[in-house]
């Protein structure tokens, strides 16, 4: 599920409520002003929505996607709910934004 901010507290309290640790794993995206300050905030968009995909393509079963900021997203589960660990996801997740 794709978030605001305020979808994105209630994901935290529930997270907080259930049984065991859950994983918060913060994704900003280096040099995104320089995509929108050359070719203009509607390839931005575009780009923004690509991003949010590929993180979605890679997240576990069930998982919160939000984005907190201009180029900052936030993704959310209970740890064991993916069969890699938190740092193997990490590493899919940006080796696919990395990706052209």
């Amino acid at each position: 599920n794709r978030l605001n901010r305020h979808g994105l507290e209630h994901a935290i309290s529930r997270l907080g409520r259930a049984d065991g640790p859950f994983v918060a794993m913060l994704i900003d995206l280096d040099g995104f002003k320089s995509v929108n300050d050359t070719y203009g905030h509607n390839i931005g968009d575009d780009l923004l929505v690509k991003v949010a995909r590929r993180i979605e393509g890679h997240a576990p079963e069930g998982a919160t996607i939000a984005r907190i900021g201009g180029d900052e997203f936030v993704l959310l589960f209970p740890a064991g709910s993916s069969p890699h660990s938190a740092g193997e996801l990490a590493s899919a997740i940006i080796a696919a934004i990395a990706n052209p």
